[in-house]
């Protein structure tokens, strides 16, 4: 009998429709980093986006905890599942940074690095990046390289 893969070296499937919020809500404030929760429910995800309440939003984010409860219980009561945390990093690296692996929920974090446009994910619990490829199920298709943002329109 083989031993399952381990997760870092298996493709993360993430559906276009979900990167694309999340691309569209990064680049909306793009001085700032976003942050937000992404929720599962059976094969279906779900974005639920955060207020930052750093002092400097510019390289940290803090979430209000009255805000996480509600979101996270509103979550649970539909059903669903805690699947990843993702946040935006308007002057790179593309990586996790030491405040963030140490306050890090043991779920995938995403990071949308600003600076080289580019998305990347991390698994618990030593934070080693996943492979976005493709970063779109096989069946939905994709028109662009994995984890880049989609193009504005004209």
């Amino acid at each position: 009998m083989c031993a399952p893969a381990p997760l870092e070296s298996m493709p993360l499937y993430l559906p276009r429709s979900i990167q694309e919020q999340l691309w569209e809500r990064a680049l909306r404030t793009p001085a700032e980093e976003v942050v937000g929760a992404i929720f599962r429910t059976g094969t279906a995800l779900r974005v639920e986006p955060l207020r930052n309440r750093a002092r400097d939003r510019a390289d940290s984010f803090l979430v209000d905890p009255e805000e996480w409860i509600r979101v996270f219980l509103g979550g649970r009561a539909l059903g669903s599942s805690l699947w990843a945390i993702y946040h935006s990093h308007p002057q790179g690296p593309a990586a996790l940074s030491a405040r963030d692996r140490e306050d890090a929920y043991p779920v995938i974090q995403l990071v949308l690095d600003l600076r080289e446009l580019r998305l990347h994910a991390f698994s618990p619990p030593l934070w080693t990046e996943l492979a976005l490829r493709p970063a779109v199920h096989p069946r939905e298709g994709s028109g662009r390289a994995s984890g880049t943002p989609p193009r504005p329109p004209l």
